[in-house]
């Protein structure tokens, strides 16, 4: 197992479920 392709993939997925999370947050509040 490559770590370094682990540990990119799990950036994208973070950061895309957090992106996520905030266009939420942002559409709860207008």
């Amino acid at each position: 197992m490559e770590l370094t392709k682990f540990i990119n993939n799990l950036k994208t997925v973070t950061s895309r479920r957090l992106r996520n999370e905030f266009q939420e947050q942002i559409n709860k509040h207008v």
